[in-house]
């Protein structure tokens, strides 16, 4: 338990890679959330821009 007597609990190992999976969970969904509104954007865009060529 070398990492819990120099670094205290909250930095052993175990603690880091939790606390990287949780970020990398996030980045991902707020990614993919990104990507949603983006395409969302563009087709109310589009359907907005056909009502005004017709």
């Amino acid at each position: 338990m070398f990492y819990i007597r120099r670094f205290g609990l909250y930095h052993s190992p175990w603690r880091i890679l939790q606390i990287a999976r949780t970020i990398a969970l996030y980045y991902n969904l707020f990614t993919y959330f990104l990507i949603t509104v983006i395409i969302l954007q563009y087709t109310l865009f589009f359907s907005f821009y056909r009502k005004f060529i017709q």
